[in-house]
């Protein structure tokens, strides 16, 4: 055990070494601190490259910690978005179908892998290819077999769109540094269940910066004939200035298709926030097989 002399003896040898080198006594404690005694989130002490971490028991990938939100996050604190992710995961057991719409690098896609086990389904929508790139790479690390990637993005009608129209894009860029300018496919989610062999859906998880009414209205029959609970990140701002919606008609669609919501988080400073939503009654046997039908047109 080292004794309080002995640490400030290190202090005083760092402090020397640094004013040698031509930093100043206060910058030097100040690095000397964060370096070995803070876990406050400082350049002096996190990575500053691409590192596998541990989340869940699991290993994953993230960006570098110095530059992005969920690296950070998940070096100190070894979780990203806490409350979401409390909430959710006891929800997803066995044998369920998850659908994972903005993926993004995987976090929530191997959370859910891990807890549908081989029984189960995830089904993982990502457009961006620096994402892409992580995510596989993270179910590579853990060995995650019951995970299909769709590098689609999903919405209420099919077209193609570049990352500059950021309604279909997840990420921010300080999470994936090192995108460049692509075209992506944009599918509707309805459109995909023969294709993908869907055949229950218990859980949707949606994240897609503003695109949220988009690829919902996407999912109308997939809705009316399953019911899924939806974990929602909503981001008003961006609804607004990306696809001209609102939170008021996400609200008056999800009432619309007998829904309630549950706040999982507050609003962050930049008014996002993430409802759970399930549905008011269970789908009545005619309402199914009308459903059924209509997707298997």
């Amino acid at each position: 055990m080292c004794d309080k002399d002995s640490g400030k003896d290190g202090e005083q040898v760092i402090v020397e070494l640094a004013k040698r080198l031509g930093f100043g006594r206060s910058r030097a404690a100040t690095w000397f601190y964060h370096r070995f005694l803070s876990r406050e989130p400082h350049p002096a002490n996190m990575p500053h490259r691409d590192v596998v971490l541990e989340t869940d028991n699991q290993k994953i990938l993230v960006a570098n910690p110095a530059q992005s939100n969920i690296g950070r996050s998940i070096f100190f604190h070894g979780v990203w978005e806490p409350e979401a992710t409390r909430f959710i995961t006891p929800r997803v057991t066995a044998g369920m179908t998850v659908v994972d719409v903005g993926a993004h690098t995987g976090y929530y896609t191997i959370l859910f892998a891990r807890r549908v086990g081989q029984s189960g389904r995830v089904l993982a929508f990502e457009p961006e290819q620096r994402g892409l790139e992580f995510l596989h790479e993270n179910l590579r690390l853990n060995d995650h077999r019951n995970v299909t990637v769709h590098p689609l993005a999903l919405s209420n009608r099919a077209a193609r769109v570049t990352e500059c129209d950021k309604a279909f894009f997840v990420a921010d860029d300080q999470d994936t540094p090192d995108s460049t300018a692509e075209e992506a496919a944009v599918r509707v989610f309805d459109d995909l269940i023969p294709e993908l062999g869907i055949d229950r859906l218990d859980i949707v998880k949606i994240d897609v910066e503003g695109a949220e009414l988009h690829v919902l209205e996407g999912m109308g029959r997939a809705l009316a004939q399953w019911h899924p609970a939806i974990l929602l990140e909503i981001h008003p701002r961006k609804m607004e200035e990306n696809c001209g919606r609102t939170a008021a008609q996400l609200e008056e669609f999800l009432v619309s298709h007998g829904y309630r919501t549950e706040p999982v988080s507050p609003p962050s400073p930049s008014g996002v926030y993430t409802v759970y939503c399930t549905a008011s009654e269970p789908a009545t046997p005619a309402a199914t097989r009308e459903a059924a039908s209509c997707v298997g047109a």
